[in-house]
């Protein structure tokens, strides 16, 4: 009847105002993912305060050309939404004595300011040592902020960090809107 189609109209128009659909359905949204290695050995000082920026110099795949690479090694979010980040760092073989350390952390890159430690390594004894560090975390990104990650070493001289392929390297992927 004339009179159930303008209720039925009515109510479809009324409900269409006041639900905001998504631009874009999840599933059409564009992959962000990247993933770096490093191919040239990196040296990092030892102790003090200020962590060293890694430049994981390599391309694997970066879906939006969203890193770049050089001594402010960065990833730009293309996109708000929640990241994942996950890396793996292998110094070369060196002498440590008990308690030296060796962490990784994500930083937020404009205000220089720590966002998450992935690993916190402490030498149990004083021997040679080929140290590991390595994590994941999430992290929530409006678009065009920046992150790095950073490492810092106290074993009393400066440590190069291992180059050999896929030893250490970062992945970064858009996970949620």
């Amino acid at each position: 009847s004339p009179l159930r189609s303008l209720i039925t109209v009515t109510l479809l128009s009324h409900s269409l105002l006041s639900y905001a659909e998504p631009t874009k359905p999840f599933y059409d949204q564009p992959t962000i993912a990247s993933r770096y290695t490093l191919s040239t050995a990196q040296s990092i000082p030892t102790g003090g305060a200020t962590k060293t920026i890694i430049n994981f110099d390599t391309m694997s795949f970066d879906t939006t050309g969203a890193v770049a690479t050089g001594a402010a090694w960065h990833f730009t979010a293309p996109m708000t939404g929640i990241y994942h980040v996950s890396a793996t760092v292998l110094y070369n073989s060196a002498a440590y004595t008990v308690t030296n350390q060796v962490d990784l952390a994500v930083y937020r890159t404009a205000s220089n300011t720590l966002y998450a430690y992935l690993d916190y390594w402490t030498a149990p004894s004083a021997t040679n040592y080929q140290v590991t560090v390595k994590g994941s975390t999430d992290i929530f990104m409006s678009q065009g902020d920046q992150i790095d990650l950073r490492t810092n070493q106290a074993s009393g001289s400066a440590i190069t960090l291992n180059n050999c392929s896929g030893c250490s390297h970062i992945e970064v992927s858009k996970v949620a809107f």
